[in-house]
């Protein structure tokens, strides 16, 4: 669908929590990377989905690989803003980006400027 990994790119998944979107993104066929916060998501990814690449990892700090890079996720409401200042950040690398976010985290990316959103 949206995220289609390009020959050479390498697909990460920020927050793949107990892996609902992961097991779809491990049939494209593109190498795929998992960070993940949470420990015992960690843990359950590792457990049912041997061989993918895990790391446990704040993405606000993590250490993205070389190359280039088509990143995905279900972003937490919370530091929804934070992640993106990250992959703007990342703009170099990052080909493309497919992210669900919350309604009103949308809105305000939506909005014109000096509004209240």
């Amino acid at each position: 669908g949206l995220l289609q990994a390009a020959p050479g790119e390498r697909v990460v998944e920020i927050g793949p929590g107990q892996g609902v979107l992961t097991r779809h993104l491990l049939g494209l066929g593109a190498p795929l990377l998992a960070v993940e916060f949470d420990a015992e998501a960690v843990s359950y990814l590792n457990t049912h989905h041997p061989g993918l690449e895990v790391a446990h990892a704040d993405v606000l700090k993590f250490s993205f690989p070389p190359g280039p890079l088509a990143l995905i996720g279900n972003l937490p409401y919370n530091i929804s803003s934070p992640i993106f200042f990250r992959v703007l950040e990342l703009r170099a690398q990052v080909r493309r980006g497919v992210f669900m976010i919350q309604k009103e985290v949308a809105e305000r990316l939506a909005a014109p400027p000096g509004g209240k959103d």
